[in-house]
Parts: C-alpha cells; sequence; structure tokens
C-alpha cells in the first residue's frame, strides 16, 4: 500500500466499495470513514458471518485496524450505538479500535421526519433513503447543524430545544407530525454518555500516523542497506537515497514501520498485486533491493524473493526494457524527468552535512571514552548520524 489509499464509488452504490476497505484494511494502520451517513451500507462476510456496515468503517473488522469515523459523516447515534454492539457480540474490540470525529454532524429525529416529508412532496423523487442525512448536510451547510463536541457543552440542552423548536414549526406548517423535545432531550444525552469514549480530535490522529518515523536505529539502516545492495551488485548509497527521496525520511519525522516496508518508499506496484509486510528490517531492505533489481538487471535477486512485486516489476522491465543507469529511471520509471536527478542531489547532501565529533585530544580510559560516545551519539541529529555512518562506509 501507499502512504495513503482512497477508495471511491462513482456510481450510487454497489460498486464493492466494502470489499475493498476490508481488502485494503488488512495492510492499513487506519481506516477511515470520510463523508456520509448511515444508508444502504457495506455487507461483508468474515468467516462466514454476514456483517451490515452502515457507519462504523469495514476496516475494524480485521481487528487490528483503528477505524475512525471522519468529519465529514453525518451521523445517527442510535444506529451507531447499534453497530458497535452488534460488533462487539461478534468479539471486534471497538472499544480499541473505534475513533469518532469531535467534528461529525450528529443526525436528530427532525431530519429524519424532514426528509420523509420532503421527498414525498417531491415530484420527481430523488430515492433518498429517508434516514435523515440529507437535511443534516443541510443543517451542516447552513450552520446550524451540531457536531459531536456540541453534546458536551453546557449549553447542549438550550440549544437543542430551540432548534427542536425551529424544525418543530417547518414541519406543522406543511402538516407533518411533530418532535417532542424533552424524549429527544434524554435520548441523545444517553447517547454521549455512551459514545464519549470513542470521541476524539481524528485530524490531529490521522496526522500522527501519516508521520514518517524509523523503528529501527539509523546505522542499523544504513548497514543493512550497504550489505543486501553489495550482494546484489546494486549501489547502497544510492539505493538509500532514493528510500529517503520516496519516504521523506531525509527530514526524520515520523514512523517508518519496517513491516510495511514504507522506508524502501515501495507500496503497491499497480496491477492488482498488495503491499508486502517483513517481518524484520533486514527482509524490508532486501525487498527494495530486489524491486530496484527487478528493472535494472536480468539476473535474479542471489537471495530467495520476499517481495510479491518482484514477478510485476520484472515482467514491466520486460516491457519497457532494462534501465542500464540510474538515470534510466528518468520518465521511464518514475514520474518526472528529474527522478534520478532528485536522488543524487539527496545523496549529496547527505554527504556534505556538516556534523561528527570532534576528535579528543585528552586520553581517558577505553570504558570511559565508550559512555562519553554514548552520551554525544545521544545529543547528535540523525542526519549527522547518517552522515557519519556513510562516511564510513565509503
Amino acid at each position: 500500500m501507499s502512504k495513503a489509499s482512497v477508495v471511491l464509488g462513482c456510481f450510487y452504490g454497489d460498486e464493492g466499495k466494502g470489499r475493498t476497505t476490508d481488502y485494503l484494511a488488512q495492510f492499513a494502520d487506519v481506516s477511515v470513514r470520510a463523508t456520509g451517513g448511515n444508508n444502504a451500507g457495506h455487507t461483508i462476510y468474515v468467516n462466514g458471518v454476514k456483517f451490515a456496515m452502515r457507519l462504523i468503517p469495514s476496516g475494524i473488522l480485521s481487528n487490528k485496524t483503528i477505524a475512525v469515523i471522519g468529519n465529514g459523516v453525518v451521523l445517527n447515534p442510535e444506529v451507531l450505538i447499534g453497530e458497535i454492539n452488534m460488533l462487539k457480540e461478534h468479539g471486534i474490540d471497538v472499544d480499541k479500535y473505534l475513533k469518532i470525529s469531535d467534528k461529525a454532524h450528529v443526525i436528530f429525529p427532525y431530519h429524519t421526519h424532514l426528509d420523509v416529508m420532503l421527498e414525498n412532496k417531491r415530484k420527481n423523487k430523488i430515492g433518498t433513503t429517508k434516514n435523515g442525512i440529507g437535511p443534516a448536510y443541510c443543517d451542516k451547510y447552513e450552520r446550524s447543524g451540531f457536531r459531536i463536541e456540541d453534546l458536551y457543552k453546557d449549553n447542549f440542552e438550550e440549544n437543542l430545544r430551540h432548534m427542536v423548536c425551529v424544525k418543530n414549526e417547518l414541519l406543522l406548517a406543511a402538516g407533518e407530525p411533530t418532535c417532542d423535545a424533552d424524549e429527544i432531550v434524554k435520548q441523545y444525552k444517553e447517547y454521549a454518555d455512551t459514545l464519549k469514549q470513542y470521541v476524539c480530535d481524528t485530524v490531529t490522529l490521522l496526522h500522527k500516523y501519516l508521520k514518517v518515523r524509523l523503528d529501527c536505529s539509523v546505522e542499523e539502516l544504513v548497514d543493512l542497506y550497504w550489505r543486501e545492495s553489495e550482494r546484489e551488485d546494486i549501489r547502497p548509497d544510492l539505493a538509500l537515497a532514493q528510500s529517503i527521496v520516496e519516504t521523506g525520511t531525509y527530514a526524520y519525522g515520523g514512523d517508518v514501520h519496517h513491516n510495511q516496508n514504507n522506508f524502501c518508499g515501495l507500496g503497491t506496484t499497480g496491477g492488482g498485486v498488495k503491499g508486502a509486510t517483513f517481518k524484520t528490517p533486514e527482509l524490508g531492505v532486501r525487498a527494495h533491493i530486489q524491486h530496484l533489481l527487478a528493472y535494472t538487471q536480468k539476473k535474479r535477486p542471489k537471495t530467495a524473493i520476499v517481495d510479491p512485486r518482484y514477478e510485476l516489476a520484472h515482467n514491466i522491465r520486460m516491457e519497457r526494457g532494462m534501465v542500464d543507469t540510474w538515470y534510466g529511471l528518468n520518465g521511464t520509471w518514475a514520474m518526472g524527468s528529474l527522478y534520478c536527478e532528485k536522488i543524487m542531489a539527496t545523496y549529496q547532501k547527505m554527504l556534505a552535512m556538516p556534523g561528527g565529533l570532534e576528535k579528543k585530544k585528552d586520553k581517558k580510559l577505553e570504558s570511559d571514552k565508550k559512555k562519553d560516545t554514548k552520551k554525544e551519539q545521544k545529543k547528535k541529529s540523525m542526519r549527522q548520524r547518517v552522515e557519519e555512518v556513510l562516511k564510513e562506509k565509503k
């Protein structure tokens, strides 16, 4: 997978979005429902069990992927709580994996009444599911709706009673039944208590997962690139520079999980071949090197193939021709004509970085020197550490 994969439906439903999301969620940290409400939903079968997901992202069924209901969703608390209970009955750890945006808008009973009333009066029917989704979005864009965070404010009851009164006037004018403010206030306070543990700032949460961080030491990563690359006659320094260009690890912010091979900058390579997972950083780096081999050399890797995308890239090489030099990647194998120039520029930056510790003139015991070195290493930036390791390997 790439850092973020998006599943969009371009028709009117039943395109298989739920099935696709469920599949991708196996390789994702987070599955996000970005928009919509509790309409027809997604039907998923897991081990013969049918799950009808109307609000919660189906990725939660992996029981290891965080499921986020985003700020673009309009949610019906009653329906959501019903889904939560259903998933818990089937052993899904909802309390651990479900997150609800504090900025998501809420559907109230008057939205449903208005949805039914408007659809019934239309000459040309929209085909709405009459679940209040459209009217809830109208309130959102009219800036009169309630967000999840509003359920926990001191003036929530006062504001809700006022809004029920406003909506009841519309319903009365249309000759439709009105809503009971007391009943709605009571219900939604109970809903708020039940959902409170899941509510959070999902925007910050998602940005956290989009960041790139190393989950192994810089020294270990560099050493692995030299070891794996030299075995296969690949330039290790440029291979490392490519991974830095691809993932942004040059800035050294965030997480890089080797089990997703993100620090190699490799996701799905098209053709329906999924991104692989790897148990160790060593296998992740090996997959990257094998991927480079697939489109630069005719001979197969000396080690066993660990990346299922190798054959795909190898087949594409047969179609496009083998790359003789790194610059052969420009245009043919990568977007843009300056791809390798960027790799080379990054490589030069890595070599040109100022850093390294000045040699101490005073003589110390060997044990004391090792202690001092460890202390100084902690103070040094990751850039300096990469630069030092690269110089040692040259």
